[in-house]
């Protein structure tokens, strides 16, 4: 049988082949075809293959999301968390050639840099902003390790007087791995204007030894199932914008500067986007925000299971309650959603 790694790596490869001549066209969304020029129905290829039928144990951190045993003969959910994972991937600017590592660290955060008093305050906002949406990072701790040190975090909790972060993080540099991983390496103090706080780094605890892997497989394996992705029939790309308000219906651009620096610093994951509207189990990732005007503009990818909460989501006459946004503490107003680039997602119907 073949590996994990070998079956995930070659999902990887076939989703970016041409499709095989004379391959059928699977239905989109909108209950129109896709053409084999979509680049997607390669993946079809691996019918009756091993990975076609590939289980993988629970409570595999990295790669539990590939298989459960499907017979699909698209294998349509496999372009999903591809297509999910490509796009953070490409935003990230992952390399295709790394060495990756999962762990926990601890880090205390402090009003000044001399670490006489500790911030609470912005170890609780740092801490929340986590485990709410998770924290992307392109190039992490440059000050100690140069550029390209790709971190992902999704966990956090308050442990005494530090913080307690879950994390996996990439580089193609071996050697600044090694550095991380390296549990008598120090850190100097460095300053985070978003929480004006200043933090103490501890040694990170790695739980194994710097991975070497191709594409990112590994980092993108984490972060699939931190985000609970799981066979998905829907997704699309798009952009689409928000007005903020004060309690008393004044505009809030100080709400909005928060949320777009929040997005364009750390990116936005949403494992349950806007239940009280959707459901459970509409996943987002905000990639990028631009202030215009009176509104924020952002650029996301979504995926979801439910189709027909999917283009509730895409429908450009959909209309959304305002909802109080404790973190920035201010009353968000989305706007329609913009859903384009469908001819490069598929959509199942029930």
């Amino acid at each position: 049988m073949a590996s994990v790694g070998a079956v995930v790596l070659a999902i990887v490869a076939l989703a970016i082949l041409p499709g095989p001549a004379g391959s059928t066209a699977v239905p989109r969304c909108t209950g129109e075809e896709v053409g084999d020029s979509t680049n997607l129905l390669a993946i079809s290829r691996l019918q009756g293959s091993s990975a076609g039928n590939q289980s993988v144990a629970k409570g595999s951190s990295a790669l539990a999301w590939v298989g459960y045993g499907t017979r699909d003969p698209n294998l349509a959910w496999v372009s999903w968390i591809h297509s999910f994972g490509a796009t953070v991937s490409a935003q990230m600017r992952l390399p295709r050639v790394g060495y990756t590592s999962s762990g926990t660290h601890f880090a205390k955060g402090f009003t000044s840099n001399d670490k006489a008093v500790m911030n609470e305050q912005g170890m609780k906002e740092d801490c929340d902003n986590i485990n709410l949406n998770k924290k992307l990072r392109a190039n992490f701790r440059p000050d100690v390790f140069g550029s390209g040190m790709k971190a992902f975090f999704y966990k956090c909790e308050q442990v005494g007087d530090r913080n307690k972060y879950w994390f996996t993080i990439t580089s193609a540099s071996e050697s600044n791995m090694r550095k991380l991983c390296n549990p008598n390496s120090v850190y100097p103090i460095v300053y985070d204007a978003q929480h004006s706080t200043y933090w103490q780094d501890l040694p990170f605890a790695c739980d194994h030894a710097p991975y070497g892997n191709l594409n990112a497989d590994y980092f993108i394996g984490v972060l699939v199932n931190q985000m609970q992705l799981v066979p998905s029939i829907c997704g699309a790309e798009g952009t689409h914008f928000a007005k903020f308000y004060t309690s008393d219906g004044a505009v809030d651009k100080k709400g909005m500067e928060e949320d777009c620096d929040n997005i364009n610093l750390n990116k936005k994951l949403i494992v349950h986007f806007r239940p009280h509207v959707f459901g459970w189990g509409m996943k987002v990732f905000y990639h990028t925000c631009d202030k215009v005007g009176d509104s924020n503009k952002y650029s996301f990818t979504v995926v979801s299971v439910n189709r027909r909460s999917f283009l509730r989501f895409c429908s450009p006459y959909s209309a959304y309650p305002r909802v109080h946004d404790k973190q920035h503490s201010t009353h968000r107003q989305d706007l329609q959603f913009k859903c384009f680039h469908y001819e490069n997602w598929r959509c199942m119907v029930f």
